[in-house]
């Protein structure tokens, strides 16, 4: 690991651990992968899908899912993409509020499967198997949902 590589990701978690916001943690993630764009595949995947995932709890779904796709064509054997995708609609806060799209997550988890030499198989493996399970057994989303749902109303009191 290079010395210019410890530093961006020491500035990267000490950045989180202050707890900045979804929006700066949306410029934060799009600087990252294009100020250094011959990082490993894995860390601007990563960073592309944290990026997502920031508004997509901003309640910019439409961006969110449009930078996962992109970022699906760019690395398609990279799994968190799909890992990513999957979970806006099955173990997001907006599938608490709302509730969740089992069809669709299982289709990208599926849709990611099917990938010939895919980096992370067990990753999308177990969140499939993890939301099948969830989803024959609705009384244990149902424990989690309360208490995501007082975190997620508390956040927005802040």
């Amino acid at each position: 690991m290079t010395c210019c590589m410890i530093w961006r990701w020491n500035f990267i978690i000490r950045a989180w651990m202050i707890s900045i916001n979804m929006a700066q943690r949306t410029e934060l993630c799009r600087w990252v992968y294009t100020q250094f764009p011959d990082e490993t595949e894995l860390n601007l995947a990563n960073f592309r899908a944290f990026e997502a995932e920031s508004l997509w709890k901003l309640g910019k779904r439409d961006l969110a899912e449009s930078l996962i796709n992109e970022l699906i064509r760019l690395y398609p054997k990279s799994s968190i993409g799909y890992v990513t995708l999957g979970s806006f609609y099955w173990t997001s806060d907006w599938s608490y509020q709302y509730g969740p799209d089992y069809e669709k997550a299982e289709s990208i988890y599926r849709h990611g499967l099917s990938i010939k030499g895919l980096d992370d198989r067990v990753s999308l493996e177990d969140n499939l198997e993890q939301m099948l399970h969830e989803k024959e057994h609705p009384e244990e989303r149902e424990e989690i949902k309360q208490s995501r749902l007082k975190r997620i109303q508390g956040r927005k009191n802040l």
